[in-house]
């Protein structure tokens, strides 16, 4: 059964949520992105050198939104603008902070020196700004996401005990596995009974909803049922 009709038929069947799978998708404390930036600083800073700290500053946001998107299990074209575009898809960053990192990947205007230094002190923090919330966001990344209905007093030889949702009458489950290629995997019970359990990848059109419910619980504080209301919505109008 694919997912938009699980959804479809036995959303009203789903009332408790858990969240589990609290993990990390950045392997370094002090990643590569974070001391490019801080190279580009440097050279603001203590030579204004500012050709040599915008083109570090340009290589810092295009590191981090590649490395993002490869984590999340996203192919990242060569063209910025299409990789930024990816990210403001997943709800990440507000778009009008993501339009302004892409104004970053401009030259320098032809202005004064002072004029150029003040507009790379803001772009600096702007870029910073941008890799500390992503960064936030793969640290802090949840890769288990349930929706279920048990019953008070279950009918225990119905039940499937080989069910990742265990004693969960109706139940619906989304992991995100990060390791090899990354996908994600849903699986559905009705009656005890496991009838959807399939891998999702980013060429199939329900990944992109699916993610960005993980960005939701990961970086908002938003309720899980809202949450999910909100994934049957998007999954059901790409059906």
């Amino acid at each position: 059964m694919k997912l938009s009709k699980f959804l479809r038929e036995n959303k009203k069947n789903l009332t408790d949520y858990s969240l589990s799978g609290l993990g990390s998708l950045v392997e370094d404390f002090f990643t590569e992105p974070e001391s490019l930036l801080h190279k580009a600083e440097k050279k603001l800073v203590e030579n204004d050198d500012l050709a040599g700290a915008h083109e570090l500053l340009t290589k810092s946001i295009e590191t981090q939104t590649v490395t993002l998107l490869n984590k999340l299990g996203i192919k990242a074209s060569h063209v910025f603008s299409e990789q930024i575009s990816l990210v403001n898809q997943l709800g990440i960053l507000a778009p009008r902070i993501l339009l302004k990192i892409e104004c970053l990947h401009n030259s320098l205007e032809a202005h004064a020196e002072y004029e150029k230094k003040e507009k790379l002190e803001n772009q600096l923090d702007i870029a910073s700004l941008y890799i500390k919330i992503t960064k936030r966001f793969m640290n802090n990344f949840f890769q288990d996401f349930e929706m279920s209905f048990h019953e008070n007093n279950p009918n225990w030889n119905k039940i499937n005990e080989c069910s990742w949702l265990g004693s969960a009458k109706h139940g619906f489950k989304i992991l995100f596995h990060e390791k090899g290629r990354p996908h994600i995997q849903v699986i559905g019970v009705v009656d005890y009974l496991e009838i959807m359990n399939y891998r999702i990848n980013s060429s199939k059109r329900d990944f992109i909803p699916l993610l960005r419910a993980f960005v939701k619980l990961s970086l908002w504080d938003i309720h899980p049922d809202s949450v999910f209301d909100e994934l049957c919505r998007e999954v059901l109008e790409e059906a």
